[in-house]
């Protein structure tokens, strides 16, 4: 049976990482939770680091269940996290994993994404002329 969990997570940063950090907790948490790389893709995990308006470093991991993405901010020590695989994980070990490189997290939410998927953009729409009226 299909579980369709799906993580996000955010906090701070003990230091800034580089493409090298990045690299290693997609490939560690590909290990910790038991997943797999899709062997297709040509480069697995794709990892960068962008210096412009927003620097900082970024990856994502394909995996045969979903996905794993990172994204780290230099000027803010910022990190956001999202973990999507319809096999089982434990968020305990994305938690063990993230802190063996400093990173605290500060609020996350798992979600089941096994139900119904629901158009919110034209609800949220009619919410907000409500609201100005």
């Amino acid at each position: 049976m299909l579980d369709h969990k799906h993580l996000i997570a955010k906090g701070k940063l003990q230091h800034k990482l580089s493409v090298e950090d990045v690299t290693n907790i997609i490939n560690k948490l590909v290990t910790a939770l038991g997943m797999k790389y899709v062997e297709a893709m040509p480069i697995n995990p794709s990892v960068g680091y962008e210096p412009n308006e927003h620097p900082g470093v970024s990856g994502v991991g394909i995996i045969t269940t979903s996905h794993i993405v990172v994204h780290t901010w230099d000027n803010t020590l910022d990190y956001q996290l999202d973990v999507y695989s319809c096999k089982s994980f434990k968020k305990e070990d994305v938690d063990l994993v993230l802190s063996s490189y400093g990173l605290i997290e500060s609020s996350a939410k798992l979600f089941n994404r096994s139900y119904k998927i629901e158009q919110l953009w034209q609800k949220e729409k009619d919410q907000v002329k409500e609201q100005q009226l």
